[in-house]
């Protein structure tokens, strides 16, 4: 099976490479609300005639406002043709073929939390899994010992911690409470407890999913068992889908109806700590102090402390004017109560001693909750107004007094233009590492990082500090959820840096890789695993 397969993506690989020398890639054509083969008004009404529970919502029906401004970045100003909100697989299935009938521009949405609109599209049929928000437990399953969860995809991630508390476990998942269980496991998933149970992709267990030929097929570290549309039943051993899916970002190899991730026994709290430092004067000079010398316990943290670095400059009083300060955040989510690993406490708080001048509301502080769903439940929905990003990711040697004086000079210079910028640092390490580059399709930059970056403001400053920060770094890669415009999903490079490395000897998937992160190889790459192409897209 192997040779086949590489044989196959061989000759994939050279008919690729052809088109796109021999000509320019020209995207596909689909049919839009202006063109005369957009579907009639009979023909949304049959689709929801067949589906009596689904909700088909076209341009002019009531509650059309909010179905068509389900993005929360702003900026993205695109406007679906029609919304459709399933419940259950068969439904997919049927909008799946409903766009193929109608060559529709078929895009998936769940929560909407995404960046840069691919999860949109001027005129698109937009799929809906937001009334998808099943979620079961089962503490004796066989393929985790410490239980299992499993969640339909419109779930949000604060739905899942409640369930898990429930049941006196834990889920590894999302820091923002309204963030789908879906489109943050799609594209990798960092968490504040990363450090201590590692990324996303390596808490699923099984997959479910309706393909582009309409099967729903089901994925597991042992194969594929795969549901035919005219109801007969094929498996195999192949796990090539259930790799590339974990990773290889939302709604690139279909539409997900279902996942099973592991649960965790808890820790015996979940402390949270916060130091927030902030200037008015000298950003450049004090953030650097700051910077230095919480670098100086940060890297030597063990793996029970998770959490982030905001970094950047904001308005800190508004009226009559905007009055700038530059500010560095810490906070620090440790799995456990402080007497398990007090003396890493206490250097943090004697470091933070030392910076006192520069503390914005006092010591630092720290909290005790009994779960971390306690923890989760007391925070806001973010909601997003208009925001350009960009990204990439660091190693605790490219994190270094040359990255914070480069880092400092660019929040001196947003304090001194009075524009508001922002940066934030995610926490990795730990059993991030623990888990071979190859056996996920995720970035592989993730496994070697200390940090993965995101920073937004407006487009010419991200530019700016993509540049001089992407210069300081080595493998220039992105995170594929927390990413810019330039981010195709088949920009190779700019995904997965400048080499792709993987550690597993499998030749199909490392050629996988370079095939699902091409708008050209998409295509083929889906023709590989047997199945017709679906929009690429995010949750």
């Amino acid at each position: 099976m192997d040779q086949e397969l590489s044989t196959i993506v061989t000759w994939i690989l050279l008919l690729s490479n052809a088109l796109v020398m021999g000509q320019e890639f020209t995207p596909r054509s689909y049919c839009t609300p202006e063109d005369s083969c957009w579907p009639t008004t009979d023909d949304f009404d049959e689709l929801q005639s067949l589906n009596p529970s689904m909700e088909v919502i076209t341009r002019g029906d009531g509650g059309w406002a909010e179905a068509s401004n389900l993005v929360l970045n702003r900026r993205i100003s695109e406007t679906p043709g029609a919304v459709v909100y399933v419940r259950n697989s068969s439904h997919v299935q049927a909008v799946v073929k409903f766009s193929q009938d109608y060559n529709l521009n078929l895009k998936i949405i769940s929560s909407g939390h995404e960046f840069i609109g691919r999860n949109i599209a001027p005129g698109c049929l937009l799929l809906s899994v937001a009334y998808m928000d099943e979620i079961s437990t089962d503490l004796s399953c066989p393929e985790h010992s410490s239980g299992c969860m499993t969640v339909e995809p419109g779930v949000w991630w604060l739905q899942a911690y409640k369930a898990a508390d429930k049941v006196n476990r834990i889920v590894m998942g999302g820091a923002e409470p309204s963030v789908s269980v879906t489109g943050w496991m799609l594209g990798g998933g960092h968490s504040p407890v990363s450090p201590k149970l590692g990324l996303g992709v390596d808490q699923v267990l099984m997959l479910q999913m309706v393909l582009a030929d309409l099967s729903l097929v089901t994925l597991t570290k042992d194969g594929t068992y795969k549901q035919h549309i005219n109801g007969t039943i094929t498996t195999s051993d192949d796990t090539d889908l259930f790799w590339a899916a974990r990773g290889g970002g939302g709604g690139t190899f279909g539409v997900v109806t279902l996942i099973k991730y592991k649960l965790h026994l808890p820790p015996s709290k979940h402390t949270l700590y916060i130091c927030s430092f902030s200037t008015v004067t000298q950003p450049g000079k004090s953030l650097k102090e700051i910077r230095n010398g919480m670098n100086s316990v940060m890297q030597d943290l063990p793996e029970e402390f998770g959490g982030y670095l905001l970094t950047g400059t904001t308005c800190y009083t508004t009226f009559p004017s905007c009055k700038m300060a530059a500010y560095a955040l810490y906070v620090f989510h440790h799995w456990g109560a402080v007497e398990e690993n007090q003396r890493w406490f206490d250097k943090l708080e004697a470091e933070s001693d030392k910076l006192s001048e520069y503390l914005l509301s006092g010591p630092c502080s720290l909290t005790e909750y009994s779960t971390f769903y306690e923890y989760v439940k007391t925070l806001p929905n973010i909601t997003y107004q208009e925001v350009d990003m960009d990204g990439t990711f660091l190693t605790s040697s490219e994190y270094n007094e040359d990255f914070i004086k480069k880092e400092s000079n660019l929040n001196a210079a947003s304090f001194r233009a009075q524009s508001p910028m922002s940066a934030t640092y995610i926490r990795l390490g730990g059993q991030t590492r623990n888990t071979s580059s190859g056996a996920t399709a995720v970035n592989p930059l993730f496994r070697n990082a200390m940090w993965t970056i995101a920073y937004g403001g407006n487009a010419r400053q991200v530019k700016r500090y993509g540049a001089i920060i992407k210069s300081t770094v080595a493998a220039k890669g992105q995170y594929f959820s927390e990413c810019d415009d330039t981010l195709d999903p088949g920009d190779g490079k700019k995904s997965f840096g400048d080499k792709v490395t993987m550690t597993d000897s499998s030749t199909s998937r490392e050629s996988m890789t370079l095939i699902m992160t091409s708008p050209v190889n998409s295509v083929l790459g889906a023709m590989l695993l047997g199945i017709r192409y679906l929009s690429t897209c995010s949750y």
